[in-house]
């Protein structure tokens, strides 16, 4: 393979946009990239890579349509993502979901690195307000072996759905940012690793739970919370084994005592694994009660509160 040659879909050197139609791609290198940037406001993209699914050196921005990426290293990248509806399908052996970059493969690539606004790729510790995700609309599933939804900067939240299936070991965790993820909407199911789990931001308006539990569970397994009359308040069928979950919905209250269980099955989950609230419950095993007395909060599977501290390096980040 010539490696300077192009392997690229649909590529643009400044701005790409696409409006509607029907798109199959199966490539080498980024299945769609441009330069500037890329705006999706229709049609129907199935795409399987051996590199990005979506570039854009300076943004990315999902208006409408269905985006499946079935297969890719890391699935949408751009200094600036933006959610504002359609339906999002992200596979990808690193990061689902990336702001700020890094290089294209494992080592430099046979590509070598993408280009990224604002000085190119980014990582470490340090935040970068210029590179941001924000999500308000849409419907967005990810499943990465990496970081599932990564930004170098801040992620904000005001409405949709992001369902996060994030990685079975650690080094990775289903969320990970390094400035700030204020969410004031929408609902959140963020499914992955313990040991380097991040719950959402304490500036955050809408109330949220990252729960440990004691042992991985295994794909496919059923975790609800439920009220004290037994109504069902938040549902979610992971994809992927995990021993972290996080949960923020509109539904979700402070100072309530909610029940905990796993297993046994609900009569309306969808396919991306979201239980609707008005579904029933069958076979559950309790594991316990948590009363979540902050707008975040992060407790074991009994409800005790947990802390960097006291879950080593799971603690929250």
């Amino acid at each position: 393979m010539d490696a300077e040659g192009s392997y690229k879909g649909l590529k643009a050197g400044g701005a790409l946009v696409v409006a509607s139609g029907n798109y199959e791609l199966n490539t080498a290198d980024d299945a769609l990239h441009a330069n500037d940037t890329v705006a999706i406001n229709g049609g129907t993209i199935t795409a399987a890579t051996g590199d990005d699914g979506i570039h854009g050196d300076n943004s990315v921005t999902i208006n409408e349509g269905t985006v499946t990426i079935s297969q890719s290293y890391e699935g949408i990248e751009a200094s600036e993502i933006y959610f504002k509806g359609g339906d999002v399908n992200v596979t990808a052996t690193d990061d689902g979901i990336n702001a700020g970059g890094g290089s294209d493969t494992e080592s430099t690539g046979q590509f070598g690195a993408d280009s990224f606004a604002g000085g190119g790729p980014g990582g470490g510790d340090q935040a970068d307000d210029s590179k941001f995700i924000e999500v308000s609309g849409g419907v967005i599933q990810v499943s990465a072996e990496g970081d599932g939804v990564d930004s170098n900067g801040n992620i904000t939240m005001t409405r949709g759905t992001l369902l996060v299936n994030g990685p079975v070991s650690g080094g990775n965790g289903a969320l990970d940012y390094n400035g700030t993820f204020v969410q004031s909407g929408g609902t959140l199911m963020a499914a992955g690793t313990s040991d380097m789990a991040s719950n959402i931001s304490d500036s955050s308006s809408q109330t949220a739970v990252d729960i440990y539990f004691n042992n991985n569970q295994s794909a496919g397994t059923l975790v609800t919370l439920t009220d004290s009359s037994g109504k069902l308040v938040a549902g979610f069928v992971p994809a992927k084994d995990f021993a972290n979950l996080v949960i923020s919905t509109p539904d979700l209250t402070q100072n309530e005592a909610l029940t905990l269980a796993v297993g046994g099955t609900a009569s309306q989950v969808a396919d991306n694994g979201l239980v609707a609230t008005d579904s029933t419950v069958e076979g559950a095993s309790t594991l316990g009660t948590l009363t979540l007395t902050s707008v975040v909060s992060n407790v074991d599977q009994g409800g005790n509160a947990v802390s960097a501290s006291s879950m080593g390096m799971g603690g929250p980040r």
